[in-house]
């Protein structure tokens, strides 16, 4: 199993996920947790995607099962352009079947780990 991993390492804000790698990389040694940019070429062909990331106004882990749960985005300019709206158009064309997103608190990191991994477990 593959889990992308979005988010900026030196972003205080968006750093929890990839702060995490190292010790769920230890704890689930059969996931291969892949640190992804949402701008660059990412996606590597699953029809089913597992995803970690920051999500905003969520206090706790949520494990989302689509995007519907998402508000939906109107593209202004290509500077619109990031992780949600690669995911629509992924499963709009068909790429992408199914999308589980893990979503992780903003600002928050390593006490979450059990919480996180309390989802991925149940995966």
């Amino acid at each position: 199993m593959k889990i992308f991993v979005f988010g900026n390492e030196i972003s205080a804000v968006d750093n929890a996920a990839p702060s995490l790698i190292p010790e769920l990389s230890k704890l689930f040694p059969e996931i291969q947790f892949i640190h992804a940019d949402p701008t660059e070429n990412w996606w590597q062909g699953e029809k089913e995607l597992v995803i970690l990331d920051t999500v905003v106004e969520i206090d706790k882990v949520t494990a989302f099962n689509s995007l519907d749960a998402f508000q939906k985005q109107t593209m202004i300019t290509p500077h619109d352009y990031d992780l949600f709206m690669d995911l629509q158009l992924m499963m709009k064309v068909g790429k992408v079947h199914r999308v589980k997103i893990i979503g992780i608190p903003i600002g928050q990191s390593k006490h979450l780990i059990q919480q996180v991994v309390d989802v991925i477990s149940k995966l």
